[in-house]
């Protein structure tokens, strides 16, 4: 699951706060809908130093196996220009099953467990704890958050009237569940430009069992990072006043699905820092071994479960240095 329709919807109309508030009701947001379009220019967390951080998280949800464990996880950062033409954006993806110590947890486990354990510890500390997990080994900390669940994911791409993005290979997927212990039919995603609705967008976000090498976790967070864009591409048309049932719908998903740290002038700040940022200027990076040289995927011995380590002989240390050149490794990555 990709989150990215919780920031740019969230940062177009309203913010959630530091947990979803089950009680406000959209009227009540849209009341102060005239106090977000002439929001305060004050700046960010890491604005003045020209870079701002948000960690975007995706999990299940009710009805769903694991449904607080984070299969998505990806650091977004904004490192501003003056000119917007020039900002850019990285979206870092975090391998689900990176091998981790979770703080105040005895022994190692995957990451995509560590927002958990920081629920069941005290509820909204979820973040905190994979905060601090991703900044030893990113170097990166985060400024904001933001969690939404594959419900929500479809409901805010159909309420921009879906997304557009390119399939850079066919494939097909013959084990998508249904949600019913089954499977779907095969899935097929033909290679080129095509439209998706919710429901589909989530399908080729979500894929796990694609054929032509999309059947990988690295694979699919490649896809959930051009969803990130696309929807981003969506929202940045809305306009503020024309489009108030749209942002009324928007607001109706968010309320409900949505947690997240911004503040409303916070969340309209990061709309206002983004929206005119080139679509080229958004770099797509993996944190996986064959982007890095510098982690190894095998069985885990004691487990017997998949896992992502650093690789004999390296150190974390280098890790952090390659995620400190992204902009410039992301770059290189587009020129090739």
């Amino acid at each position: 699951m990709v989150l990215g329709g919780g920031v740019f919807s969230g940062a177009s109309v309203i913010s959630v706060g530091q947990t979803v508030y089950p009680d406000d009701s959209v009227g009540e947001i849209l009341g102060n809908f005239s106090k977000l379009v002439i929001a305060s220019d004050r700046p960010l967390d890491g604005e003045e130093k020209g870079e701002v951080t948000v960690m975007l998280l995706g999990v299940g949800g009710n009805g769903y196996y694991g449904k607080i464990l984070t299969d998505t996880i990806i650091l977004m950062t904004i490192r501003l220009a003056d000119d917007p033409g020039d900002s850019e954006v990285v979206l870092l993806s975090i391998p689900r099953d990176l091998w981790v110590e979770v703080p105040g947890i005895p022994g190692s486990r995957k990451i995509n467990e560590a927002f958990k354990y920081g629920e069941l510890r005290e509820e909204g500390q979820g973040y905190a704890v994979l905060s601090e997990v991703l900044e030893e080994w990113t170097g990166i900390g985060s400024e904001y958050y933001a969690v939404g669940n594959f419900e929500a994911f479809e409901s805010v791409i159909d309420a921009v009237g879906g997304v557009n993005v390119t399939v850079d290979r066919a494939f097909i997927d013959y084990s998508y569940p249904d949600g019913n212990l089954g499977y779907l039919s095969p899935l097929t995603f033909e290679e080129g430009s095509t439209h998706l609705d919710g429901e589909k967008a989530l399908q080729f976000a979500r894929s796990r069992h694609g054929t032509n090498g999309e059947g990988t976790d690295f694979a699919r967070s490649k896809r959930q990072q051009k969803i990130i864009i696309a929807f981003k591409e969506q929202i940045s048309k809305l306009d503020y006043l024309m489009d108030i049932s749209t942002i009324k719908k928007l607001a109706e998903i968010i309320v409900g699905s949505f947690n997240s740290n911004f503040e409303p002038w916070e969340a309209k700040r990061l709309y206002d820092l983004t929206k005119d940022i080139p679509t080229e200027n958004f770099y797509r990076i993996n944190l996986d071994p064959a982007t890095t040289g510098l982690l190894c995927g095998g069985i885990n011995e004691e487990t017997q479960l998949y896992a992502i380590k650093l690789c004999e002989g390296r150190q974390i240390s280098e890790l952090q240095k390659f995620v400190k050149d992204r902009f410039t490794f992301g770059k290189e990555l587009v020129e090739e």
